[in-house]
C-alpha cells in the first residue's frame, strides 16, 4: 500500500482491549480508503497486534459518515450523495 511518509505521525497513546490489556499505538497514518463507492480520508492507528481483521473503522469515521452499524446483521449503512450504501461483512466477525 503506497503511503505518503508526511502523513505518518508517532503516537504516545495506548489502546485498551476488551480483556483489559493495554497496547501502545505505534503510529497514526492518514490514508485514503475506498469504502463502497466513496473515497474517505481516515486516520489509522498502527499497533503491533494480530487481529482477525485488516482495519477497524472506529467512532470518528462512523460519526463523520453518520453510518449505522449493525453487529447483528454484520453490516454498516450510510448515505452518500442521497444514495444508501450498504457494506456487508465478508465473513464471521468475532
Amino acid at each position: 500500500m503506497p503511503i505518503n511518509i508526511s502523513h505518518i505521525r508517532l503516537s504516545t497513546m495506548t489502546a485498551k482491549a476488551y480483556n483489559g490489556l493495554s497496547k501502545p499505538i505505534i503510529k497514526n497514518i492518514i490514508v485514503k480508503v475506498i469504502i463502497g463507492p466513496h473515497l474517505f480520508q481516515v486516520t489509522l492507528q498502527v499497533m503491533d497486534i494480530h487481529p482477525l481483521y485488516n482495519m477497524l473503522l472506529g467512532r470518528p469515521w462512523i460519526h463523520v459518515t453518520k453510518a449505522v452499524v449493525s453487529f447483528l446483521h454484520q453490516q454498516v449503512k450510510f448515505i452518500i450523495n442521497e444514495n444508501l450504501v450498504t457494506i456487508k461483512s465478508r465473513g464471521p466477525c468475532i
